[in-house]
């Protein structure tokens, strides 16, 4: 009767292995960490923010995983990520480099004639 409980129990001890994913995420042209960004796991729909130092941590089951690093701003970026064991992924997201119109302004001041 122990043998088969026992048995009973190992494969769901087997399929619940859980993993973290975490590291840095900073600004490619000074190392600055960036405060917020977003790292997002679609195949769970959820995923994390980074905190004051840039970092973030994710705990998953084992598996494969896409994983999308963003900040306003800056160029986003998108991981395959094997998850067999923790991993420690650091990203770097490169600036976006937009230049913008440039915005003329002008204003014009009326003038009032009184009485002929």
């Amino acid at each position: 009767m122990r043998f088969t409980l026992l048995f009973l129990f190992v494969p769901l001890i087997s399929f619940s292995q859980k993993f973290t994913l975490n590291g840095y995420v900073k600004d490619a042209s000074n190392g600055e960490a960036l405060i917020g960004s977003t790292v997002y796991i679609k195949a769970i729909s959820n995923g994390a923010v980074t905190n004051e130092y840039g970092f973030y941590s994710v705990t998953l089951d084992a598996g494969q995983y896409e994983v999308s690093y963003s900040y306003v701003g800056f160029v986003s970026q998108i991981k395959t990520i094997d998850l067999t064991a923790n991993v420690r992924q650091d990203i770097e997201l490169a600036p976006e480099a937009e230049e913008l119109e440039a915005l003329v302004s002008r204003e014009e001041i009326g003038t009032i004639v009184q009485g002929e």
